[in-house]
């Protein structure tokens, strides 16, 4: 019972502390401009801060607090899109796994990713078998690519 309380108290105080970096990063003073602070959450894409709670209007990302005033986290669910380099590799900083959200393009967040692989072209991203097509877009689960390469090769006619 005393280690079951332990925790539960432990725990409540790893959330006060949260709240409170959070809570401190979105406070401003009367008449002071205040830059919104960038957040995660797992599963999701942030699209921005609203003024409003059905994200009408742009998204902000700055505020001058006049008011006591309550600003809305937008949040996309986000898809795993899994690049299978089958022995290449991606340009330093290029990761693996990119999050899309469904109805992205995605040939779109494709466009820097050309993996290399010794003497060989990268010939494309194909999936169950197939060139990605560039109007393909994401579902609504998760998706893997396979890097295919290319030979170049001379043809001699005599």
């Amino acid at each position: 019972m005393k280690q079951l309380r332990r925790f539960l108290i432990a725990v409540m105080l790893a959330v006060t502390a949260v709240a409170g970096v959070l809570f401190a990063a979105c406070t401003g003073e009367k008449g002071e401009a205040n830059e919104f602070p960038d957040v995660t959450r797992t599963g999701y894409l942030f699209d921005g801060w609203y003024a409003s709670a059905d994200f009408s209007g742009d998204p902000v990302t700055s505020a001058v607090f006049e008011q006591n005033t309550t600003y809305y986290a937008k949040w996309s669910a986000a898809y795993a899109l899994t690049l299978e380099l089958d022995g290449g590799a991606l340009a330093d900083g290029q990761q693996t796994t990119l999050y899309l959200r469904e109805g992205d393009v995605i040939a779109d967040a494709l466009t820097d990713y050309a993996p290399v692989k010794g003497d060989l072209q990268f010939g494309g991203w194909y999936q169950d078998g197939a060139l990605l097509s560039q109007a393909a877009t994401m579902p609504a689960s998760a998706v893997t690519l396979t890097a295919r390469y290319m030979a170049q090769y001379t043809v001699n006619v005599y």
